[in-house]
């Protein structure tokens, strides 16, 4: 059993450490000492922790480009403009949405290039 200091742990006071036991005698917990663990037990649990947390921030950026070419492609047509007649410096309003769109595509395409290409292809990525 390895007894890691308080330095090398979290700080989690809602957990006291196990009594020093001597002779029968049980004194008030051990100061600076959270708790007890096994060393190997240790090690295996930030190991595992931090796979998890890798998975779960690759899984969150799949999901999060996902979901942003989804509404990307969403917004491609604007159906709400279909029959509107305006005009904006001798353009139809619907055209101007479409120059728009593009300037919004083409900027989250080349942040998406930038960052994550290879999402969900690549291993790491």
């Amino acid at each position: 059993m390895v007894v890691l200091p308080a330095t090398l742990v979290p700080r989690l006071d809602f957990i006291p450490s196990k009594p020093h036991q001597r002779d029968g005698y049980e004194p008030e917990f051990r100061r600076g000492i959270l708790f007890e663990i096994d060393l190997r037990t240790f090690l295996a649990t930030l190991i595992t922790v931090g796979s998890y947390v890798r998975i779960m921030i690759s899984n969150l950026g799949r999901i999060g480009w996902a979901v942003v070419f989804a509404v990307l492609i969403a917004l491609t047509i604007p159906w709400f403009l279909w029959g509107d007649g305006r005009v904006a410096y001798g353009l139809p309003v619907w055209l101007w949405w479409h120059i728009g769109w593009m300037i919004v595509v083409s900027l989250v395409f080349t942040l998406f290039a930038n960052r994550a290409w290879g999402t969900g292809i690549e291993e790491g990525a």
